[in-house]
Order: structure tokens, then sequence, then C-alpha cells
């Protein structure tokens, strides 16, 4: 089975794509096509296949023509539809990386038929590049924390704190501890421990030195050091009646030893230290090369630029300061062992943690470097998961969310600071009434009973699925309460626990890429039964969903469009609940919180809830964004995926 794409505009018009059915490997394809280019979709299959539908990302289109090929046979074809501006005939408009298309269906035999064919590339000009460009700068400004609390897989904030760290706290750590033995270098130099061991040594004599069975021993086997001695006072042998004294012997001589458990303490933490350092800029390294092979981007017409070559970008920068800092602490540490090695050494190292003796006890600098040690076998476990989930963005809506959600939380840390509070994003806080206020990427509310419920008794409420094919079979499920699909799981959420209550108000924000007529139109009516209807708590009856925005990007002077009109919008005297609306935001590197539509729906959101930072200076908001609404042109021609 073979889809065939043929392009039907612009300098590669009548060029045809195949792509064949992947069994789900990463790899395939190297094939591409422009965003804006339409192309008409074939498919030659079996006469008799029903209910065919081309699905991607949140897409799916029917099939519109079936021309039969003698008895058996037949072509199904997908054609582009005009709906809304000029370009929207293309599958892809707003869409950029890798796509996988999805054909589902019946067949002759009324066996459910799935294809999963393999992935090609959507490439943008140069010219709306630079939109995807700023996504990337906005995102790489944030702060090393904030990335990690959004992407990284591990729980945080629940009893898990001490079980895995950041790399980045890692690298903090080295360069602390770095700091911390530059200080007590000097002591431990100039003030070591050290105790006196017995040394054999090759010494002059002068016939006054004790003699111990080592000592007689080595001079029984050296007799050509004696000669003759004058007296018995400087005299080591008696023989015959003649004294004889030796000129030099190998006696043991008492020096001072550096190798004690203590210092074989701090040369093992410095090879700990090394081998730590060795690993993340090992880790740094390969993840700068991971990634889908960018030799696709190699491949395209002048004026075009791939997702990959973007991404690239981003993840160099964002892991080129990480790999500096790796590469200076390998450098200082290197050289500290170096020292070590010769102005302390040791016959053996150990990595163990260590103990406190008495000796540590009555010196500060060991006792810091000791505490010091410890702490580092106590630390957590490297989690990686931010970065791979980071530079696993494939895909321009993937993109898109990732940047509404970093846009949300800045908007709510801008509408909640009192001024005390540091530099960066936050997403967790606690307001001086009590109130507690967080911000959450894609949280889970799964069916009632499931496995992974959540202790605040926020559930998916829904009753029923729909089969595959729903609309012309008809069939209803019951939702199953037990898979991994049994939930839902909006963009962003905005929960507000205020004291005394047990349930959470919710503020839903999702992001569509998209045109805002289909925000409008299909989004915002899907997603309010889905999170609106489909979001309750156990505690209440009352819908803790209470708003509900689709984000998009701006397109002209559009901002807000609110489901209810302007006596009941949510920026009317007496808002109604749940609020309902699109926003359309502009796609900047550093929004000006003054200006920003975002950071006014926030604050007017806090407002309608009573949630306050208890900050006087914080501007109440009194007009909402501007709204002009352009006129959109409807035809006569079905609605279809843009």
């Amino acid at each position: 089975m073979e889809l065939k794409l043929t392009i039907l505009n612009g300098t590669r018009r009548g060029h045809e794509l195949r792509l064949m059915p992947t069994d789900g490997r990463i790899g395939g394809s190297h094939q591409w096509l422009c965003n804006k280019e339409m192309f008409e979709v074939s498919l030659l299959g079996p006469l008799g296949l029903s209910d065919l539908e081309l699905n991607l990302y949140d897409y799916c289109e029917p099939c519109h023509k079936v021309t039969p090929i003698g008895s058996d046979m037949a072509v199904y074809s997908w054609q582009p539809a005009r709906n809304v501006g000029d370009n929207d005939r293309a599958l892809f408009f707003n869409y950029f990386g890798m796509a996988e298309i999805r054909l589902s269906g019946v067949q002759p035999s009324r066996a459910l038929l799935d294809v999963v064919f393999e992935p090609l590339e959507v490439v943008v000009d140069e010219r709306d590049a630079d939109k995807i460009s700023r996504m990337f700068d906005y995102l790489a400004r944030q702060s090393p924390e904030s990335l990690y609390q959004a992407f990284s897989a591990t729980p945080v904030g629940a009893g898990h704190q001490s079980q895995y760290e950041r790399p980045s706290q890692t690298l903090e750590r080295l360069e602390s501890t770095l700091s911390l033995m530059a200080a007590a270098f000097p002591s431990l130099i100039h003030h070591p421990i050290t105790r006196l061991v017995p040394e054999s040594t090759l010494v002059s004599t002068g016939g006054q030195e004790y003699l111990d069975d080592a000592a007689i021993g080595w001079l029984m086997e050296n007799m050509s050091v004696l000669s003759p001695a004058e007296s018995a006072e400087h005299s080591h042998l008696l023989y015959q009646g003649r004294y004889f004294v030796a000129e030099h012997m190998v006696l043991p001589v008492l020096h001072e030893s550096t190798d004690l458990y203590e210092n074989q303490i701090i040369h093992g933490f410095v090879a700990l230290l090394l081998s730590q350092a060795h690993d993340l800029l090992r880790q740094y390294s390969g993840m700068s090369r991971a990634g889908r092979p960018l030799a696709r981007a190699q491949a395209l017409s002048d004026g075009f630029v791939s997702f990959f070559t973007q991404m690239r970008q981003f993840r160099e920068h964002i892991l080129g300061r990480h790999l500096g800092r790796c590469e200076v602490i390998v450098h200082k540490l290197q050289q500290l062992e170096r020292e070590l090695r010769q102005r302390l050494p040791v016959k053996m190292i150990r990595r163990e943690r260590p103990y406190f003796t008495q000796k540590v006890q009555m010196r500060p600098a060991y006792r810091e470097i000791f505490s010091d040690i410890i702490r580092w076998h106590e630390r957590g476990q490297l989690d990686w998961s931010a970065f791979e989930n980071l530079f696993s963005i494939e895909s321009l809506p993937t993109l898109f969310e990732h940047y509404c959600f970093f846009r949300t939380a800045e908007a709510v840390t801008q509408a909640l600071s009192t001024g005390e509070a540091g530099p960066g994003v936050r997403t967790d806080f606690s307001l001086s009434d009590g109130t507690q206020v967080r911000v959450l990427r894609e949280p889970h509310y799964w069916m009632p009973g499931h496995e992974q419920e959540r202790t605040d008794g926020v559930v998916n409420s829904e009753g029923f699925s729909p089969e595959k094919g729903e609309g012309r079979t008809g069939r209803l499920n019951t939702r199953s309460t037990t898979t991994e699909y049994s939930r839902r799981s909006p963009d962003v959420v905005i929960e507000i626990l205020k004291p005394g209550t047990r349930a959470p108000l919710l503020l839903v924000m999702d992001a569509k890429h998209t045109h805002p007529w289909y925000a409008f139109t299909r989004d915002l009516p899907s997603l309010t039964m889905k999170y609106v209807h489909g979001i309750h708590s156990l505690a209440s009856r009352t819908p803790p969903v209470v708003s509900l925005t689709i984000i998009h990007p701006l397109q002209d002077a559009t901002e807000l469009r609110s489901f209810h009109g302007r006596e009941f919008d949510l920026f009317s005297e007496q808002p109604v609940q749940p609020s309902l609306q699109c926003l359309g935001i502009d796609i900047v590197v550093q929004p000006k919180p003054d200006k920003d539509a975002l950071h006014r729906l926030i604050r007017r959101l806090f407002e309608v809830h009573q949630v306050s930072s208890g900050s006087s200076d914080i501007p109440r908001v009194v007009t909402g964004p501007k709204v002009t609404i352009r006129p959109v042109a409807r035809t006569q021609y079905p609605l279809r995926v843009h």
C-alpha cells in the first residue's frame, strides 16, 4: 500500500512524493514538503474500503473521492479545500517539523484498517522561520531550574526531592566544592594530618648510633663499610680486641608521612569529582550530537529552512554554556589532582563514605571537606529526562505548546510577584492569605478508580468514548478506568487552592498553533466538552474548571474572542462562569507585561477569582485585550483541515 502526494502549486508543481507504510522505527523517508504547498493525496487499494480517513496531529479528513479501476481496485483521493485565507488550502499551513500521516478505515472484510506511513519533514521558507526562531530564543532565556521543572519526567514536590538531581545542580555542586577545596588547599599542604613512621635510610654514622636487629643484619651483610675506630665510644663493633666503625649504615629514621586514612579519603574524593565531571561532559557532548539526522536539511531547495536546523542551533545554545563550565571544572580538578599527588602523597585512595576521626574533628579544613564529601554521597540520582524531553520536540505545534506554558508561567509570576522573589519564572506560589497557586504543565486527570488517580479528587468524569468510526456506526463504549488513555491532560492549568477548601479551581489554557477561525469554531467547542464538562471533583459537584482559554498565534489585529457577549464575557462587570475565550498572542522573545494580552488576561482571571499577592502596586485590569475581528470569508465549500 502506497500513499502518493502530488504537489499542485509553487516551484515544485507536479512533483510527486511516495510514502510507504512504516513499522514505527525512527528514520525512514528523507522527503520534505513546504508548509505552503498544496497537494492531492491518492491511494491505490482494494475496492470496498470504507470510512477512510487521513489523520495528522489533531486533524482528521475523510476521503473525498473514490475512482474504481477494474473490478477489484480503486483510487481513493483527497483534494485540498479552500477555507479561510489563501494559504489555508495547504494541509500543513500551520505545521513545521516531522509529520506522520495515519490512514484509518474499514476493510471489505469489516476488519479495521490502521496504517502509519513513513514520516516526512515539513519545512518553511526563511520568512516564516523567524517566528520559530523567536520561540526557541524565548525558551533559551529560561533558567535551568524552570526548564527542569517543566520538562522533567520525574516527580517533583511529592517526596522525591532527594531522589533526583538535575545536571545543573551537579555542576553547581562541583563549582562550590572546587571553591571549598581552593580555600582549604593551603591548610592541607602546610598543615596536613601526618604521623611519624620509621623508614630505613642510608645515613652517615659516627659510632654512637643505636643499632637494632635490622641494622646489625644489614651491617653483617655489608662488612666493607667498616674501618678501624680509635675508641669504644666511637665504634659499632669489637672484633678480636679491635674496634670498628661503619662510615654509613641503613638505619630507621622517623619521617612525617601523609599516607593516612584522612588524606586517602581526600584523594578519593577528588577522583570521584573528576569522574563525575567527565560523566557530565560526556553526557552533554552526547546530547549536543543527539537527535534526528540533519542530513535531510542539506537536500532542501534554497530559501527553505528545516526545523531540525533550528533545533540544532537551540540545542547548541542550551548545552554550550554547560559544556564550557564542565571543561573548566575538569581542567581545575586535574590540576588539583596533580598538586595533591606531589604535595600530599598517599599509597592508596578511598572513595567510600568517610567517618569523622578525632584528627578530622580538630582540623577545620578537613572537617569542612569531610562534611562536603558526605553531602556528595547523599546526593540524588542524576535526572536527564528534562533535556531528553526538551530536545525531543519535532514539530511546531509541540514547540508552541511549550512556548505557551512558559509565557503563561511568566504572566502568573508577574501577577503574583511581591518584589521579594528572585528572577526567573516560578510555578508554585504561597500567598499571604493562605491561597496556593500552581502552574501545571499537562497534568493528568484520571478516571475515578484509576491506580494513578489524584489525591485531591479531581477526575475525568466522562462516561462514554466513541468507538472508532463513530458517526457512521453510532456506537459508544463505556469509558475505561484502567488504561493509560483514561485521562484528560490540558496543556497548561493554573490551579488555585483557597484556604478551607478541598477542591481547587482550575484555569485551563490549551495551546493550538492554528488560525483564529479554527480555534474559535472547532477547538473551543471541542475542548469545552473535554475539559469544562469532562473534569470534576469528587469532593464537590461544582465544576472546578472556571475558565477555558484557547491560545493561538496572533494574526492581524485579533487578540481576544470571547464565546459570551460583551455583557457576560470575562471583562464585563459581572462575568459568567465558566469563562470561555480564544486569545491570540504575539510570538516575541521578551513580552512587555503592560502591553501583553496574556498578562492582562491572567490578571483579570485572578481579579475575578479573588487571587492576590497582597501587593498594593498591582494595577487593576479595567479593560480587556483589544478585540478586532476581521471578517472571515464564507464559501460553499465544507471546512477541511489546514
